[in-house]
C-alpha cells in the first residue's frame, strides 16, 4: 500500500510541473498585462513597475525565477489586495476551503450511499429507477461545477457563506 501511495505521489510531480509551466506561459502570452489600465501610465512609472516585478527580464529568466518562487511557496504580491501577498491570502482562506470541502464530502458520501442503497433495494420499482436516473447525469459532471453550485446554494440558503469570510478588507 505504501508503495502504491509513493508511486502516486511521484507521478503527481511531473503533472504539477506541466500545469505550472503551462499556466506561466499562458499568462505571459495572453494579451494585456497586470498594469494595463484605462489611462496609460507614464513611461517612467511603467518601467519602474516592470523592473519591480521583474517583467523587464527575458522570458526564460522570468520562468526560472517563477519556478524558484513556486518551489519556495512564494507566489508574489497580490495585484488586487496591495497590502497582502498571494501566500497570505491562500493561508487566510485555506481553513474555510477545507471546511467547505469536508462538508461537501460528507454530504456526497451520506447522500450517495443512501441513494445507492435505495436504488439497489428498490431496483425494479419506480423509486429505484428515479434514483438511478437522478444520479447518472451527475457522474460525468466536473467536480468544480458542483462545488460552485453547492457554494451558491449554501449562500442563498442561509447567512453562513464560506466565501464571504475569505476576502480581506481592501
Amino acid at each position: 500500500m505504501l508503495r502504491f501511495v509513493l508511486r502516486r505521489l511521484f507521478s503527481a510531480v511531473p503533472t504539477i510541473f506541466i500545469v505550472v509551466t503551462m499556466s506561466f506561459f499562458l499568462i505571459r502570452f495572453a494579451p494585456g498585462g497586470p498594469f494595463n489600465v484605462e489611462r496609460a501610465l507614464p513611461p517612467q512609472i511603467m518601467a519602474n513597475l516592470m523592473r519591480a516585478y521583474q517583467l523587464d527580464q527575458p522570458i526564460w529568466q522570468q520562468y526560472f525565477h517563477y519556478l524558484w518562487n513556486v518551489l519556495h511557496l512564494d507566489f508574489g504580491p497580490s495585484y488586487i489586495y496591495r497590502d497582502f501577498t498571494v501566500t497570505q491570502l491562500i493561508a487566510q482562506s485555506l481553513p474555510y476551503s477545507l471546511e467547505l470541502g469536508t462538508f461537501a464530502m460528507v454530504i456526497a458520501l451520506v447522500g450517495g450511499v443512501a441513494a445507492g442503497v435505495v436504488a439497489l433495494r428498490r431496483a425494479p420499482r419506480a423509486t429505484g429507477a428515479f434514483f438511478a436516473r437522478a444520479v447518472s447525469p451527475n457522474a460525468g459532471r466536473a467536480d468544480f461545477c458542483m462545488g460552485i453550485e453547492a457554494t451558491t446554494s449554501l449562500f442563498i440558503a442561509g447567512s453562513r457563506s464560506p466565501s464571504r469570510k475569505t476576502s480581506p478588507e481592501p
